[in-house]
């Protein structure tokens, strides 16, 4: 019985952990449709910084400003890089709130 236990337990960690590394991306053109505070990945690069914690971020569909407080920013122009935050809408423009970046 405890053996049966277990393996529903690892089986169930295992399907957790496959669904969370398999976060569907966004593209920025998608990103800008959605509403404030919705979850995003993106996949692109950082094309350079625009003072003050913000960063343009680039993809095959656009640009969008990210906005990335006390958050490792070392990478180079040609790096790509996984970035997860949530959608900042203003009243003229959209953001994305950075709460992570991984380099790929």
């Amino acid at each position: 019985m405890n053996k049966l236990l277990m393996s529903i337990v690892l089986c169930g960690m295992a399907f957790v952990a496959q669904a969370t590394n398999a976060a569907p991306t966004n593209t920025v053109l998608e990103v800008m449709t959605f509403q404030d505070d919705t979850p995003v990945v993106l996949r692109g690069k950082i094309d350079r910084s625009l003072g003050r914690g913000k960063y343009q971020f680039s993809d095959a569909t656009g640009t969008i400003v990210l906005d990335i407080d006390d958050k490792d920013t070392s990478f180079l122009a040609e790096d790509v890089v996984e970035v997860y935050g949530e959608v900042d809408k203003g009243w003229f423009s959209t953001e994305i709130d950075v709460e992570e970046i991984i380099k790929k």
